[in-house]
């Protein structure tokens, strides 16, 4: 079976989030905070599902990778991750 080109579009996540963007969309319109709150989540949720799909088909990375990814996420409190390595 191929995998799907565009994995995050079956995800039950996606499409619940999705589902929900239609519907406060149709209830209160695309531009209610309520709907663009829930654009953003469907935004995050496509981005941890790309994120998933990429660590699940890319090989191991060495330690040093693992530093220069975690030196692309800014610090949370003033700390960087503390991911093992």
């Amino acid at each position: 079976m191929a995998k799907n080109s565009i994995p995050w579009t079956t995800d039950r996540r996606y499409l619940a989030v999705g589902g929900r963007v239609g519907s406060l969309s149709n209830t209160l319109g695309a531009d209610a905070p309520e709907t663009l709150a829930a654009r953003t989540e469907l935004r995050v949720v496509r981005v941890e599902l790309a994120i998933e799909d990429l660590i699940g088909s890319a090989p191991a990375p060495t330690p040093e990778q693992i530093e220069r990814l975690r030196r692309l996420l800014p610090p949370v409190n003033g700390v960087y991750s503390a991911v093992a390595a």
